[in-house]
Parts: C-alpha cells; structure tokens; sequence
C-alpha cells in the first residue's frame, strides 16, 4: 500500500489482489469501511490499515 502512497487506494488494493479478488468485492470492502473513490492509502490511521487488511483477509478466504 505505502509503495505508491499517492495513488488511490482503490488501485492500490485491485493491484495487489489481482487475481485474488475482483473489482465489484474490492469496492464493496471499501465502501462497506467508508473508503471513497479518492482515498489514499496516506490518509489512513492503524486501524484502518488492520480492520482494510482483515476484511480483504475475509473476503479472500470467502472466494476460494
């Protein structure tokens, strides 16, 4: 995530979990945790970091 701070979080995360998880679940995590289109990855404190982690960590095991 901090590899690239300034960009979107979005693409960040879609990046990373390419192949993982598809574009409509990584919006759904972030907007069910109140992360917006323009959100950085900068921009958020610990806990969101852990509970961002924790529902991708979710959601991943769920799509196996």
């Amino acid at each position: 995530m901090f590899f690239h701070r300034r960009k979107f979080l979005r693409s960040v995360v879609i990046s990373a979990m390419k192949g993982r998880l598809d574009k409509p679940t990584i919006d759904e995590i972030l907007g069910r945790l109140g992360h917006g289109e323009t959100a950085r990855a900068e921009e958020l404190n610990l806990e969101q970091i852990s509970n961002l982690v924790e529902a991708l960590r979710q959601a991943e095991q769920a799509n196996e």
